[in-house]
């Protein structure tokens, strides 16, 4: 602080943090990249609020929109759930006018409420009571059988699509 006192830079000491841990910078965690719990109660508010409504204003969805956007910096898969609002939103120009919320906008809202919480950051694994590198997950594809995967006792197999194979390689 001195050197920059010295550098005539001026110090707002009400807004001095530190040192800490942890640092909220625009709804984030920065040392952590979670989304405070402040924004995600107030996210899955309006979630539920969306899924009651059969139409909105443009100006209410892209406010979501924004809000959804920024969350998926540190909700990874969010953004694979983005896809159809940004379409939806840029195809109504008027400011005013309603939005029909469809049942595929829907699913992309029900995950976020779903899922927003629980992948709130960016890890994805979480360690119970032990550290990540103590979690051995295998996995592998096939164009004709589809996927499947194991970790300890928990075994998934999952025929897939082409179309849905290709979806997940581009995701990942």
């Amino acid at each position: 602080m001195g050197v920059l006192e010295q550098l005539g830079f001026l110090i707002a000491a009400e807004k001095k943090e530190g040192p800490t841990v942890a640092l909220e910078f625009l709804g984030l965690e920065v040392n952590t990249a979670d989304m405070v719990e402040r924004k995600v109660v107030e996210l899955k508010g309006l979630l539920q609020q969306w899924l009651d409504k059969k139409a909105i204003p443009r100006r209410e969805l892209e406010s979501l929109v924004g809000k959804l956007a920024h969350a998926a910096q540190v909700v990874q898969p969010g953004k694979t759930f983005m896809r159809k609002l940004f379409e939806l939103q840029k195809g109504c120009r008027k400011p005013y006018r309603m939005v029909r919320l469809s049942q595929l906008i829907r699913s992309d809202l029900q995950w976020w409420a779903l899922f927003m919480e629980d992948w709130n950051g960016i890890r994805i694994i979480k360690a119970g009571g032990g550290s990540v590198s103590q979690i051995h997950v295998w996995t592998d594809a096939s164009g004709s059988y589809g996927c499947g995967g194991r970790s300890g006792q928990l075994r998934l197999q999952q025929s897939v699509s082409d179309n849905a194979l290709a979806a997940l390689l581009v995701f990942y």
